[in-house]
C-alpha cells in the first residue's frame, strides 16, 4: 500500500481504514524492535504502511515527531535487517494531529530478516516463514529472481524504444499466440507484461527494451573473446557488447558464428556442414547466462 491509496481510503477519519496485511497501527515509536519486525514483514509479502500516532482502535492519538524520531527509526531499520532495508518515512497530519508514516516496498531482495528472524505478513499478524518458505525465497534470489522487478524511479517511458515495445507485441501474438493489443499504451502493455508497477517500470523493462541500458545499468554487458589456446594468455579477439538483451544475444550469436569451426559430413546422400559443438547447445547457454546473471551485481559484466 502506497501512502496516496492509504489517504484516499480514508474519509473522515482513521477507524474506516482496519489493520490488515498491508497496514499495522502503532501508538508510538517506543517499540522500534516490533515496528523493524512488521518493516521487514511487510518488505517479505507485498509490503505495506506503519502508522505510528494510532491506537489498537484506530483512534488517531497522534505524538511528537522530531527529527530524532526519524533518524532513530531509520537506523533501527538499517542496524537490525540483514539484507539492510530502506523505508521511506514521512509526517502527516490525521484529524490535526501528526502521526508518523513508515512507508515499505514488497522487495525485490527477499527475504530478510529483522533481528535475525525472518517473518512474512499474515492478516495483521508477523508470522515467521517457515524453513521451506525461506529457502524458496532465498533460491529465487540466488539466481536472479527479483532483480528484473527492482523498479527505476529515475526511468521514464521516453528512456524505452517504443518500437521494440510493439514488435515484441507482434511476435509475441504470433509465435505463441498472445492476446496482446498493438493499440495499447505502451505503459499499459509493459503492466501487463509486469515490466512496470503503479506507473514505475522495472529493471527488466530497461533490459529488454531500453534504447541506452547502460546509462542505468553500466555493467549489464557482455564480453566475448577468442584465445589462442588454454591459457588464456592471447587475445586472437574480442568485443564488449551492449545494449539490450535482445541485442547482446544477437551479437554474440554473431561473435560466436564468426569463430566456431565448422566442418562438413559426408555421406550418400550429400554433405552438409556442421559445427565442433551443437550450436543449439550454445544457443541455450547463452540464453542462460543473459536471463539468470544476477542483475544486483554491478561490479562486472
Amino acid at each position: 500500500m502506497q501512502i496516496s491509496d492509504f489517504l484516499k481510503s480514508i474519509t473522515h477519519n482513521v477507524k474506516s481504514w482496519a489493520e490488515s496485511d498491508c497496514l499495522e497501527w502503532k501508538e508510538s515509536t517506543s517499540d522500534l524492535k516490533s515496528i523493524v519486525n512488521t518493516v521487514a514483514a511487510f518488505a517479505n509479502t507485498n509490503g505495506g504502511l506503519v502508522v505510528c500516532g494510532v491506537n489498537d482502535n484506530g483512534e488517531v492519538t497522534g505524538m511528537m515527531v522530531e527529527d530524532s524520531t526519524l533518524r532513530a527509526i531509520t537506523q533501527a531499520i538499517l542496524a537490525n535487517t540483514d539484507e539492510r532495508l530502506t523505508a521511506k518515512i514521512e509526517k502527516l497530519t490525521l484529524e490535526n494531529k501528526t502521526v508518523l508514516i513508515v512507508d515499505v516496498n514488497e522487495s525485490p531482495l527477499k527475504p530478510h530478516l529483522a533481528y535475525g528472524k525472518a517473518y512474512k505478513r499474515m492478516g495483521t499478524s508477523n508470522v515467521a516463514l517457515s524453513q521451506a518458505e525461506y529457502r524458496q525465497l532465498l533460491a529465487h534470489k540466488q539466481n536472479g529472481h527479483g532483480a528484473d522487478r527492482d523498479l527505476l524511479d529515475q526511468l521514464s517511458i521516453e528512456d524505452l524504444d517504443i518500437a521494440s515495445i510493439y514488435k515484441f507485441i507482434d511476435l509475441a501474438n504470433f509465435k505463441r499466440n498472445s492476446n496482446f493489443s498493438t493499440l495499447a499504451d505502451p505503459l499499459d502493455v509493459l503492466t501487463n507484461l509486469e515490466l512496470a508497477h503503479n506507473g514505475i517500470l522495472t529493471k527488466a523493462a530497461l533490459l529488454l527494451f531500453g534504447k541506452n541500458p547502460q546509462k542505468h545499468l553500466p555493467s549489464a554487458e557482455m564480453r566475448v573473446a577468442v584465445f589462442q589456446d588454454h591459457s588464456m594468455s592471447v587475445f586472437l579477439d574480442q568485443d564488449v557488447i551492449t545494449g539490450t538483451i535482445f541485442n547482446q544475444f544477437d551479437r554474440t550469436i554473431e561473435f560466436i558464428k564468426k569463430h566456431i569451426f565448422l566442418g562438413s559430413n559426408t555421406n550418400i546422400i550429400g554433405s552438409r556442414s556442421s559445427t565442433q559443438f551443437p550450436f543449439v547447445a550454445m544457443q541455450e547457454i547463452l540464453v542462460n547466462a543473459l536471463i539468470h546473471r544476477d542483475y544486483h551485481d554491478q561490479s562486472s559484466s
